[in-house]
């Protein structure tokens, strides 16, 4: 069977478009992970979900703009039978000479991970890393910095056979 997960960054407490998204995606997603700038939401955020589903699992880690020390700044976690390396980005981009993701697509294969899901430059990303690890960014839900200025989150879906398949999607759509 395969595993969906709602995966979003950067609300910023602004959480109008992420329920939206929430709602439009229900029944399409077994897992949320919010990869940071809640602005402390994670109560709210978590209380949306269960009005769609109590059983849906959620996960946050800790952006720049966030303060609560019991969120950590990245994690790991493992869905599908594949290992993801959840972070902001704020800690790993443009860290190091080279792309500006290498150091985020270097810790990520660190710690075994396929992918690394990371948000803060509020721009959607789909890429493979130098290292074999692909990189996945959904842009921003509230504050979206690209071109055209939309609202962005994604499904990413762990097939059977253990694909990473990934769906940009946008409120606008």
């Amino acid at each position: 069977m395969s595993t969906r997960i709602f995966v979003v960054s950067d609300s910023h407490r602004l959480n109008a478009g992420l329920s939206t998204a929430l709602w439009k995606e229900a029944g399409k997603f077994d897992y949320v992970i919010h990869l940071g700038d809640t602005e402390g939401a994670e109560r709210e955020i978590r209380k949306e979900i269960d009005r769609i589903d109590p059983l849906i699992g959620f996960v946050s880690v800790r952006g720049n703009c966030d303060d609560d020390p019991s969120v950590p700044y990245f994690r790991t976690a493992e869905y599908g039978g594949i290992r993801l390396f959840l972070a902001h980005g704020h800690r790993y981009i443009g860290r190091v000479p080279g792309g500006p993701f290498d150091a985020l697509a270097s810790a990520a294969h660190e710690e075994g991970c396929r992918a690394a899901l990371f948000g803060h430059t509020h721009q959607p990303l789909f890429e493979e890393a130098w290292n074999g690890v692909i990189l996945i960014n959904p842009g921003s839900i509230s504050l979206p910095r690209q071109e055209d200025r939309r609202h962005g989150y994604g499904i990413l879906t762990i097939t059977e056979t253990q694909d990473l398949l990934w769906e940009q999607k946008y409120l606008e759509d």
